[in-house]
């Protein structure tokens, strides 16, 4: 769409009210209005509370779903409306949503069901979902982008960024003709049958194992957040975030962990000692152990065993 030209502080604060969000979401739809090739649904919503406001889409969207706008957008704020997937596909969705609902803007490569002229149909689709923020940063809108493609960009996408497919990530390596051609059969396999087969069913192992990776991705990244908020070091960074007055009066000046830059083998003074010890161990010759400058802080520290070295910059930093 290009971008928009920055507005003024006063206009900002105008935008950033109930009725400046609803003139934002309408203007956007306005410029989906005549497109044939794109889809478009965008809600809006109460940034405070979370409950939805408004929801507008273009009549490509509703025409594709084999309805009028209007009972299109009654069908949503009833939740009554149709999940667009076959079954298998909706989990491996869902499961992809979970996993990336923090980010602010999400592209996908998708099988969507469509009821274009009465008849169900599979369509491969390039899906794009944007947050919008009020000026609290709490979510205030939320708009998702639809273009049909066809099989052979989804294999380039299945290729070139296999986290982007869903499918793919769910460990279904079918290329995009084979999702148009297996429609009818995946449609017909419900999650029940799944569940009542006698044998395990391919699909659902493979979302289990997804979900269980996602799971151990998920609890890693919680454990380094919880480690950041003990120790005030961030794993990712090796940047101290306690506050000063949080630190005892000898580190209060300290701000960054490690001597960096001060000698060879810092990084690995810092990332890995227990490495470097090892290798002295097998007889390396890695020269004397540096001499470290500053205080040490006697405080754990997840790169390894030994103490965080400190110290002060030119800066008092």
């Amino acid at each position: 769409l290009g971008a928009a030209p920055l507005p003024l502080p006063d206009a900002a604060a105008a935008a950033d009210t109930e009725l400046g969000r609803e003139a934002a979401l309408m203007r956007e739809a306005e410029l989906w209005e005549a497109d044939r090739e794109c889809l478009f649904i965008g809600t809006l919503f109460d940034p405070a509370t979370g409950e939805r406001r408004r929801m507008a889409c273009n009549p490509r969207t509703a025409e594709l779903l084999g309805m009028h706008r209007e009972e299109l957008l009654s069908r949503y704020a009833d939740r009554a409306v149709e999940v667009p997937f076959v079954p298998a596909d909706w989990l491996a969705n869902f499961v992809h949503d979970l996993e990336f609902a923090e980010e602010a803007r999400n592209e996908r490569f998708l099988r969507l069901v469509v009821r274009s002229g009465g008849v169900r149909r599979p369509m491969l689709m390039s899906s794009c979902k944007a947050k919008f923020f009020s000026s609290t940063g709490l979510v205030s809108r939320i708009s998702y982008y639809y273009r049909v493609i066809g099989p052979e960009e989804y294999d380039r996408a299945a290729q070139c960024s296999p986290a982007s497919c869903p499918l793919v990530a769910m460990g279904d390596l079918r290329t995009g003709q084979q999702l148009l051609d297996d429609f009818e059969a995946d449609d017909r396999l419900t999650v029940r049958r799944m569940m009542a087969s006698r044998h395990e069913s391919p699909a659902l192992r493979r979302i289990t194992a997804a979900l269980a990776d996602m799971c151990t991705r998920l609890e890693k990244r919680l454990s380094a957040v919880s480690a950041t908020k003990e120790t005030g070091v961030d794993a990712a960074t090796g940047y101290l975030h306690r506050p000063a007055a949080a630190l005892d009066a000898t580190m209060g000046q300290w701000r960054r962990p490690g001597p960096v830059g001060l000698f060879p083998e810092a990084e690995e003074w810092d990332g890995d000692a227990g490495e470097k010890q090892r290798r002295r161990q097998a007889g390396a010759d890695l020269g004397p152990e540096p001499e470290p400058i500053g205080p040490e802080w006697p405080g754990p520290t997840k790169f390894s065993g030994r103490k965080l070295l400190c110290r002060r910059g030119r800066d008092g930093t």
